[in-house]
């Protein structure tokens, strides 16, 4: 069975959207400024790669940031903050083997501080680059490969919403749909609002009621397609297949409210129009 999981989709999956909170953490300093620990001028040259669409320039500023940093690690190879920095060094530079080794460490390191909190940053940085790296094995079809990743890190962010996001999209990607169901679910549960996951998940239900449907399982069907409507009302066909399944079962009422639900959404499809007034037949003139 295939999964409706949009391209659009994918895209907010690869949104490395700890960067927000990363440049918060170096924004309190202008540039031109003497940093007073090195690792914060370090990351600040590293960071400066994400500026410019000069691949010279860009590749100037990974090597020279980057091999400072690493210097420094070989100073401090305890210190959770600038393992952190080595990590997002590692990820700009497009190395994510070496970024989830580092970051790995340095939630360990970081863990339970209380004066200089960096686990949680530590656990976003982990997110992306395992989604990073994961996403490439996927577009092998390395979805073996793809899922010990993620296992292997799943230690480290197990409450993480982007994580386990990303989680369930290898699992839809390979067509593992219950076990996509099952993440995304967790994330729900998490974070109730989280980007899209409610309506990535509300296709992936539709897909199993409409398999269903054709099976002539209509509790099953009915199931599916009620949880997809639960999740996201935007879409007319959720409505309708839902009510379609209601008059089977008898509910006559109900379909009549979800058919007109479908109306609203799409006030011109008249097969929406036909279904509704089957509903009001059924309703007026029971057999």
């Amino acid at each position: 069975m295939k999964n409706n999981i949009t391209t659009k989709d994918k895209i907010i999956a690869l949104i490395p959207a700890f960067i927000i909170g990363f440049l918060f953490l170096i924004s309190w300093t202008d540039r031109d400024i003497e940093l007073k620990d090195d690792w914060y001028a370090a990351v600040a040259i590293v960071d400066s790669a994400r500026t410019t669409d000069d691949i010279k320039l860009k590749k100037d500023y990974l090597d020279r940031g980057g091999k400072w940093l690493l210097e420094l690690k070989e100073k401090y190879p305890f210190h959770a903050k600038l393992r952190m920095f080595v990590g997002y060094y590692y990820i700009q530079a497009g190395e994510f083997d070496k970024a989830i080794d580092e970051l790995e460490v340095a939630i360990k390191e970081g863990k339970g501080g209380i004066v200089n909190q960096i686990e949680f940053q530590a656990r976003d940085m982990l997110t992306n680059a395992v989604m990073n790296k994961t996403q490439i094995l996927m577009q092998q079809k390395k979805f073996e490969e793809a899922f010990q990743v993620m296992r292997d890190s799943y230690f480290a962010a197990p409450e993480h919403p982007s994580y386990l996001q990303h989680y369930g999209t290898v699992f839809a990607q390979a067509n593992r749909a219950d076990s996509a169901i099952y993440y995304y679910e967790k994330v729900i549960k998490i974070a109730p609002n989280f980007g899209k996951t409610k309506e990535t998940l509300a296709s992936i239900y539709f897909n199993y009621g409409n398999a269903y449907a054709q099976q002539n399982a209509i509790e099953n069907a009915y199931e599916k397609y009620l949880r997809a409507v639960q999740l996201f009302q935007g879409n007319p066909h959720y409505f309708n297949n839902l009510a379609n399944i209601e008059l089977q079962l008898n509910k006559v009422q109900d379909a009549i409210n979800h058919f007109n639900n479908a109306i609203k959404l799409d006030p011109n499809n008249a097969t929406f129009k036909g279904n509704l007034r089957i509903a009001e037949s059924k309703l007026n003139n029971p057999s």
